[in-house]
């Protein structure tokens, strides 16, 4: 488990608490019901200062998330910036640059085929384009 409290995970959680909730009509208050309180949601889902971090799991079991989503979505998070980066560069011929990008990945990180194929492609690019 990855729960520490920084502002990048404190924005994920927020983002996926308030999905997932939204996504199953339940109400903030519902959601908090003998865990904490309907503030604590609240706080935590507009990204305010959240220190409830032990009442998380709970949370996560309730919205019947697995906390490994969390882990999941930095990793995209990840991926999907670096790829990006890479994306950017080829777009404006600076290969090199995406070349030195593509050797920073670290390609265990990427954990979906989109990504994969995404790394792959990029990749190819980088191999044709250097070589013109």
């Amino acid at each position: 488990m990855i729960i520490f409290p920084s502002k990048s995970v404190l924005q994920k959680l927020s983002v996926i608490v308030k999905r997932r909730r939204e996504d199953i009509h339940m109400s903030q208050t519902e959601l908090a019901k003998g865990i904490c309180t309907q503030a604590t949601i609240s706080t935590l889902e507009n990204k305010g200062c959240f220190k409830s971090w032990e009442s998380v799991p709970q949370i996560f079991e309730r919205l019947n998330l697995d906390i490994n989503d969390l882990e999941n979505e930095f990793n995209y998070q990840y991926g999907d910036h670096k790829l990006k980066q890479i994306e950017k560069n080829l777009l404006i011929h600076n290969f090199s640059k995406a070349q030195k990008r593509l050797n920073q990945i670290k390609y265990e990180n990427l954990d979906t085929k989109n990504l994969l194929a995404r790394y792959e492609c990029n990749s190819g690019f980088v191999d044709l384009l250097i070589c013109l």
